[in-house]
C-alpha cells in the first residue's frame, strides 16, 4: 500500500512518497516500546521500600519462586519445593509480602535455577533476564533481520520480563531449534527442543514437529537432552524428587479450576469453556480436540513446507490451543513471528491481510493479562482466528 503526491516548487517537481506501512508500523512500534518500558517501571525497577514494585507487587513477581527454590536447594534441602507451607513460608519471608507461589516443575529444572541465591535478589532477577531473554533477541533478529531494539521491546517478552518468569527461556529453545533445522544443523535441533522437556505443555509439540521433518538426527538429539535431563536430575537429587514431582502435578490444575490462580490468564480451549459454563466433562472434551486439531496443524505445516515463518507461526498458534494450562507469559515465542511479519511489512513484502496476525501475535499476551484484571477472557477466539491465517502462509509459501 502506497501513495504518491507531488508540489511544485519554483518550477520545480518534488516527488514525495508516503507509504502507509511504515507509518503505521512505526506507531505500533512506539506503543510496543511505551509498554515495555511502563510494565519495567511497575514490575521490574526498585522502589526503595524492601522487594515492593511499583504496582505494589515483589520485585519481578514470580520470579520470586525461582529464586526461593534456589535458596532451599543451596540449604541442601531441594525437596522443600513440594513443601507448600515451608515454600510458602520462604517466599513470604524474602518478600515480606504474604505470596504463595507454588513451584511445578521437574527437578532438573532446578539445577539451572540453583546459582540464583549466590547473589542478591535483584542482582539475580536481572541476570535471570538477561540469560533468558537475549538469546531469543539474537535468534529473532537473525531469523527476521527485525532491528535489535524492535526484537527487545516486543509485547509478548516485555510480558514476560514484567512476570519474571521463564517464558523467555521457552522462546530461545524452541526458536533455536527452529533456526537450527532451518540451517540443516539436525542434531543441534533435536538438542534444543529436548531441553523443552521442563515445560511439558510445550516440550509435547517438539516431537510432531521433529516427527515431520523425517530427521534421524534430530530425533538423536532429542533423545540426548529428552532422557538425559531427567536421568541427571534423578542422578542428583534421587527418586524421591520425582515421586513429589508426579504427586503434586495434579495440584497445578486444582490451582486454577479453584481460582488460587488467576484463570482469566489462561487463553485455552478448556478455561474458556468452563468460563461459559460448560461443565468439567465437556471442557475437557473441547480440550481433546483443540489438542489433536492444534497438533495436526503443527504436523500438517511442518511437513509442507521448510519456509521459517510458517513453521514459527504454526508452533506458536499450536502452543495454547495444545494445552489447558498456559499463561500468557509462555506465548513470549509469538515475538519471533511477530517480528518477521513486521520485517516484511517494512520491506514492503506483505498483503494488507497479514496486519491481522501480526497485530494479534504482537498485541495479545499483554492484552490476555489486561484483560484478567477486568475479570474476562477472550484471548481464545483470537488465538483460532489465527489458524486460517497459518494455512495461508504454509499455502503460499508452497507456491
Amino acid at each position: 500500500m502506497a501513495g504518491r503526491m507531488t508540489s511544485s516548487n519554483s518550477g520545480g517537481e518534488i516527488a514525495i512518497e508516503w507509504r502507509a506501512p511504515r507509518v503505521a508500523l512505526v506507531l505500533c512500534a512506539s506503543v510496543w516500546l511505551f509498554y515495555a518500558i511502563l510494565a519495567a517501571w511497575l514490575t521490574l525497577t526498585p522502589t526503595g521500600k524492601g522487594l515492593t514494585n511499583a504496582a505494589g507487587g515483589v520485585l519481578g513477581n514470580d520470579f520470586l519462586f525461582f529464586y526461593s527454590a534456589s535458596k532451599m536447594l543451596l540449604a541442601g534441602d531441594p525437596i522443600a519445593v513440594f513443601d507448600q507451607d515451608r515454600f510458602f513460608a520462604l517466599q513470604e519471608s524474602i518478600a515480606g509480602q504474604r505470596l504463595q507461589f507454588p513451584w511445578a516443575y521437574p527437578p532438573h529444572l532446578l539445577l539451572l535455577v540453583a546459582p540464583l541465591a549466590l547473589v542478591p535478589y535483584v542482582g539475580a532477577l536481572y541476570a535471570w533476564l538477561v540469560a533468558t531473554t537475549a538469546p531469543v533477541v539474537w535468534l529473532i533478529r537473525r531469523l527476521s533481520g527485525a532491528p535489535f531494539l524492535v526484537a527487545l521491546i516486543l509485547p509478548p517478552l516485555a510480558q514476560n520480563a514484567s512476570s519474571g518468569q521463564n517464558g523467555a527461556l521457552t522462546a530461545s529453545l524452541a526458536a533455536g531449534g527452529l533456526a537450527a533445522i532451518a540451517a540443516g544443523r539436525p542434531l543441534l535441533s533435536g538438542l534444543l527442543f529436548g531441553c523443552l522437556l521442563y515445560k511439558p505443555q510445550v516440550f509435547v509439540l517438539a516431537p510432531i514437529c521433529l516427527l515431520a521433518c523425517r530427521e534421524p538426527r534430530a530425533f538423536a538429539g532429542f533423545a540426548i537432552t529428552g532422557l538425559g535431563l531427567p536421568l541427571l536430575g534423578l542422578v542428583v537429587f534421587g527418586p524421591e524428587m520425582w515421586r513429589m514431582f508426579f504427586e503434586h502435578l495434579p495440584d497445578q490444575m486444582s490451582y486454577v479450576t479453584s481460582g488460587r490462580m488467576p484463570r482469566d490468564r489462561f487463553a485455552t480451549v478448556y478455561v474458556a469453556l468452563q468460563n461459559i459454563g460448560a461443565g468439567e466433562t465437556f471442557a475437557k472434551a473441547g480440550q481433546g480436540v483443540s489438542t489433536l486439531a492444534a497438533w495436526a496443524l503443527v504436523y500438517w505445516c511442518w511437513r509442507r513446507t521448510r519456509d521459517v515463518l510458517a513453521r514459527a507461526f504454526a508452533f506458536c498458534v499450536a502452543m495454547p490451543l495444545s494445552s489447558p494450562y498456559m499463561f500468557e507469559y509462555d506465548l513470549a515465542l509469538w515475538s519471533l513471528p511477530a517480528a518477521m511479519l513486521a520485517t516484511r511489512v517494512w520491506n514492503g513484502e506483505s498483503r494488507l491481510r497479514e496486519w491481522i496476525p501480526l497485530l494479534i501475535l504482537a498485541f495479545l499476551p499483554p492484552l490476555i493479562w489486561m484483560g484478567s484484571l477486568a475479570k474476562t477472557n477472550f484471548g481464545v477466539v483470537a488465538i483460532l482466528a489465527l489458524a486460517p491465517f497459518v494455512i495461508a502462509r504454509v499455502r503460499a509459501a508452497r507456491d
